[in-house]
């Protein structure tokens, strides 16, 4: 095929994470969490499917700011609420 003029092309690799402060600070309280042992799948494609549960948006570089602080609230309150409990 490269002999008929065809070009290689790598293949696109995954996207990048989001890298704002808020997006870094719903992902440090993610991995604390499952530090913890509260959340089982500390993995970026969980921590973006409960997301998506959350907002309706289907990935966390794409949140408003709104949206961003509501995610960060929610995770915070599940952070004190196993702390009190344990």
């Amino acid at each position: 095929m490269k002999r008929c003029g065809f070009k290689v092309r790598s293949k696109k690799g995954a996207r990048g994470q989001a890298d704002d402060e808020q997006s870094k600070m719903i992902r440090g309280l993610w991995l604390e969490l499952a530090d913890r042992g509260v959340v089982q799948n500390r993995s970026e494609e969980a921590l973006g499917a409960f997301v998506k549960r959350m907002t309706h948006v289907d990935a966390l570089e794409w949140l408003s700011s709104a949206q961003a602080s509501r995610v960060i609230e929610h995770l915070k309150k599940w952070r004190d609420r196993t702390t009190e409990a344990v």
